[in-house]
């Protein structure tokens, strides 16, 4: 049971990261194409979303591998007596 349940897992993370890089591929001509900003605003913001989710990506990837227990102690509220 155990190994189906890993087989849906890895095909399932599989199709949605091959997912992911077609869209990243595409998705500055599309905004290009509808944007009613100039070429160079379109751009600009593009590259603010890309940033920001790879950011994002990082920063979860620093907080799950190093800062486990500073992250969990800043969130933990103060003890009430």
């Amino acid at each position: 049971m155990t190994d189906m349940g890993i087989f849906f897992i890895s095909v399932s993370q599989f199709g949605m990261v091959f997912s992911l890089n077609c869209i990243m591929a595409f998705m500055p001509f599309y905004i290009l194409r509808i944007s009613p900003f100039g070429a160079k605003e379109t751009m600009i913001w593009i590259g603010l979303i890309v940033a920001g989710m790879t950011f994002a990506a990082l920063w979860s990837f620093l907080i799950s591998t190093r800062m486990q227990q500073t992250s969990f102690s800043a969130a933990k509220p103060a003890a009430s007596d």
